[in-house]
């Protein structure tokens, strides 16, 4: 049980002393972005945030400047409490307590309650951010700050255990909760959540107080064989497990250590969500690892191990690196897919050589045609469909620039270069970033898009590693580029001829010119296609029967098809052909195509 205190020293304005509606809706689980909410979300509803809410004491600043200072201060509140309220102390295990002036922040340490019994505090001021106050409660429930791969303290930038502004954001104003006043307010201060290792090495601790989180449905657990033999495994993201709680997805992959006495490491998905991530820039894999040994043997408390922040796979970064080599530790963990938004991804963890698998991939992550001109009405004497019948329509010609990026994604390389080409040119941007092409392409003529021919075009392009941006100008269409991305390593640190490089092609497709028609042809055209597709069902399957001497140069075949039952074939199969087809029997016939489609398919119509 907690209990939460609000206190004040005498002269405090009242104004600034929480009442008790935000109060009880700051330890509500209920209420998005209160203390309570924050610990039951991000412990997957484990931790024990039952309290009960004092009302406000007043105190005499006990503080001398001596070393048992914060002491003083929370023993002071405590005994304020008491001769106001006199509760059975006996219930409570830690308290909180909010100072409504500029006062301290601090928590983690045990004081003595008036009874006797040794209670953990978290004290913060109405000075004091969220994500500080988060992190002071955490001290409460006995979480350590992170450190980093150098063991500095404040050390991860994914927890709220050590980050201070790497994550953090502005949830915005909300009148159930503190914070309201002003463009800004500390109150309103939100960090990221605690890794889930924290989870795993506190079972039957107070954030996992019945050790429920520790389960294989949560918690891969990478057996020791993958030193010899790759493990593959799928990591959902954060959110997405906690949006999905009871129900359970993997969101902790436990690797054991791969050397004598090494480290265990711990992978997690990580992305900006709507919560408290909301802060996060790109989605990662993040490691953490910690050492469970104490010379040769195990440690005795795995609660007390010190959790390092190691590293993380940028699965969003113009890098495109998706592994992960850990020298130390004598593994590589490798990405080889996620699902869009990146929701979860399998991942391949492997020891020996298991990193010399190197690889590229390449993918257009964005494509957007952006309007350029639209040219005037005119009219033209076209056919809505094969058999509709000639006459005039509106139409108008509109032209685009399309932007185009590509992101290459490589794994195997500590430190991954990247060459482009585009066309067959190599893209140099100290050289300029303008490429000017000679392409097989289409223009037009009035309404008729003419045949391919060679024509200039222009692109512009941004190279950032991996990332490839080009825009594509040029009132043209079916534009067709060549591109082409080699991997190299690139690292000083490492021998190159043992990471080999790797080259990919694809190509990328542009129409910067588009026929538009009014929207009388387009309901023509509807309505021709329609006829069209009913008498095409209507013709029967014609089978031509097999012939017996294939090199008769005179086969009797030609005379068992005649021209109007290859018109009917081709009309179901192929209209355009068969419009031509009908077009050489009305030149033949000094008719229109019209009436020798219209005689064609007559005793196939249904009028």
């Amino acid at each position: 049980m907690i209990a939460f205190i609000r206190a004040s020293f005498p002269g405090t304005p009242a104004s600034q002393m929480w009442s008790d509606t935000v109060a009880t809706n700051w330890m509500d689980p209920n209420i998005p972005f209160s203390m309570a909410h924050f610990w039951r979300t991000a412990t997957f509803q484990q931790v024990d945030m039952a309290n009960v809410i004092f009302p406000p004491v007043t105190v005499n600043d006990p503080r001398t400047g001596a070393a048992d200072d914060r002491d003083r201060l929370v023993r002071a509140v405590l005994v304020a409490v008491e001769n106001a309220s006199h509760p059975n102390w006996n219930q409570f295990d830690r308290c909180i307590i909010f100072f409504a002036q500029q006062t301290d922040l601090f928590g983690g340490g045990a004081h003595k309650a008036p009874n006797g019994k040794l209670i953990t505090a978290a004290v913060f001021d109405l000075l004091s951010g969220f994500d500080q106050t988060c992190q002071e409660v955490g001290h409460a429930f006995g979480l350590s700050h992170e450190l980093d791969a150098a063991y500095n303290e404040y050390g991860c930038p994914y927890s709220i255990m050590s980050a201070a502004a790497d994550f953090s954001f502005d949830r915005g104003p909300n009148p159930l909760l503190p914070g309201v006043q002003g463009p800004t307010n500390p109150a309103r201060i939100v960090g990221p959540y605690i890794p889930a290792a924290h989870l795993y090495i506190n079972q039957y601790r107070a954030v996992n107080p019945n050790g429920v989180f520790n389960h294989l449905d949560s918690v891969e657990y990478v057996p020791a064989t993958y030193a010899q033999t790759p493990v593959n495994v799928r990591l959902y993201a954060r959110d997405v497990a906690i949006g999905a709680w009871p129900n359970r997805r993997k969101v902790l992959v436990v690797v054991p250590p791969n050397v004598p006495g090494g480290d265990t490491h711990f992978l997690e998905l990580r992305r900006k969500d709507s919560s408290y991530d909301a802060g996060i820039g790109n989605a990662s894999i993040i490691l953490l690892a910690g050492n469970f040994f104490v010379g040769s043997g195990a440690v005795p408390d795995p609660a007390a191990v010190r959790l390092r922040f190691v590293g993380r796979i940028d699965l969003e970064a113009a890098a495109g690196d998706l592994d992960f080599h850990s020298f130390s530790g004598h593994f590589v963990v490798r990405v080889s897919d996620f699902a869009p938004g990146f929701a979860s991804v399998n991942l391949s963890i492997g020891g020996g050589n298991a990193w010399q698998d190197f690889r590229i991939t390449l993918e257009e992550t964005m494509t957007n045609v952006l309007p350029v001109g639209t040219g005037d009405w005119h009219r033209a004497l076209v056919a809505p469909c094969p058999i509709g019948a000639t006459r005039e329509f509106n139409f108008r010609v509109k032209t685009f620039r399309t932007f185009l990026v590509l992101q290459a994604r490589s794994a195997g390389y500590e430190a991954p270069a990247y060459s482009w080409k585009v066309h067959g040119i190599p893209l140099n941007p100290a050289a300029g970033n303008t490429l000017n092409l000679q392409v097989q392409c289409r223009d037009n003529s009035g309404h008729m898009m003419n045949a391919p021919a060679m024509h200039p075009v222009q692109c512009t392009f941004t190279v950032n590693g991996g990332r490839l941006e080009l825009m594509i100008d040029g009132a043209l269409a079916d534009i067709v580029l060549g591109i082409e991305v080699t991997v190299n390593e690139s690292s000083p640190s490492v021998m190159k001829n043992y990471y080999p490089s790797r080259t990919l092609w694809t190509t990328v497709r542009a129409d910067n010119l588009a026929i538009e028609w009014d929207g009388e042809y387009q309901a023509a055209a509807e309505a021709c296609w329609r006829r069209l597709k009913k008498l095409s069902n209507q013709i029967p399957e014609l089978v031509i029967p097999p012939h017996g001497n294939p090199g008769d140069p005179d086969p009797p075949y030609f005379e068992k098809i005649g021209v109007r039952e290859l018109i009917r074939v081709l009309v179901a199969s192929d209209p355009f052909v068969a419009r031509t087809v009908a077009g050489v029997v009305a030149d033949r016939a000094a008719v229109s195509v019209e009436q020798v489609l219209e005689a064609a398919l007559r005793n196939t119509r249904n009028a």
